[in-house]
């Protein structure tokens, strides 16, 4: 555990997705939004513009139909058009964080911060909560815990090294936003009859990046790790988005998660 007076962060430590950048979602700094508004999927409000990305996206799908198996690029184009995760321009990052201090972060994944009852999430979050209806070995309930201002509820299990999260929200809440390094691998998986996407690695934070007072929003710096020991499942079904992420050196990966993924009811 990190010094309580410490003021800088080190990913030096084995169990370090832990703590800061795995235990929540990057929250990309404004400039990561104005690029995702600047994106072909987003609504333009410009006439002369939305006519052009009409047209542009109708020859696209056309053509992605007729060579999306022979062409690599187009597969390229067409997983930033419908994908859960939004890939960075590059393998950095900067992270805004606000309202919270050094020590909070790393003792994120503690049952003091998952100290909700299903029933008590539920009620805030005036929605019913999915559950894996069998665990992994040794994997057990810590607690929940609802985030208002993305409206998402977040379930903790731990097991022998390692934390998973299970995250869930209603699709007609806001967007929500994943962001990935520019090298990140995703992969597309089937869960039942629903498709998904799996990446491992995650963001960690740049040795001597310093948080500021917690009175103030403070900006880290992040970079890419592909080797990262944390891996991330994302998924929408019956109206909800979810995500399964689990962090640690004895995490489960791809093919463990999606079982978990295919037993929510």
């Amino acid at each position: 555990m990190t010094d309580p007076d410490s003021s800088h962060l080190s990913n030096s430590t084995p169990d370090y997705p832990e703590g800061l950048l795995s235990a929540f979602h990057p929250r990309p700094s404004p400039g990561f939004y104005k690029r995702i508004q600047r994106t072909p999927w987003q609504r333009s409000y410009q006439h002369h513009l939305l006519l052009k990305w009409v047209i542009s996206l109708t020859i696209m799908v056309a053509v992605v139909i007729v060579g999306f198996t022979i062409s690599p690029p187009l597969q390229a184009i067409a997983r930033q058009l419908f994908s859960f995760f939004i890939p960075d321009t590059q393998d950095t990052l900067e992270v805004s964080i606000e309202g919270i201090t050094p020590l909070e972060l790393f003792q994120y994944a503690s049952a003091e911060n998952f100290s909700l009852s299903i029933e008590q999430a539920e009620q805030q979050a005036e929605f019913s909560i999915r559950q894996p209806e069998s665990l992994l070995p040794g994997l057990e309930l810590i607690g929940t815990r609802y985030e208002p201002d993305l409206h998402v509820v977040i379930l903790l299990y731990q097991g022998a090294g390692y934390n998973l999260f299970l995250s869930q929200r209603s699709l007609s809440d806001q967007p929500e936003y994943f962001s990935i390094g520019a090298s990140a691998q995703v992969e597309i998986v089937q869960i039942g009859t629903f498709q998904g996407e799996y990446v491992a690695g995650g963001w960690v934070a740049v040795p001597g990046t310093q948080l500021s007072d917690i009175d103030s929003q403070s900006t880290i710096q992040a970079v890419w790790d592909p080797t990262l020991p944390q891996f991330t499942l994302r998924w929408q079904s019956e109206g909800f988005a979810f995500e399964l992420r689990s962090s640690g050196t004895n995490s489960p990966q791809k093919a463990d998660l999606i079982s978990l993924a295919a037993d929510i009811r």
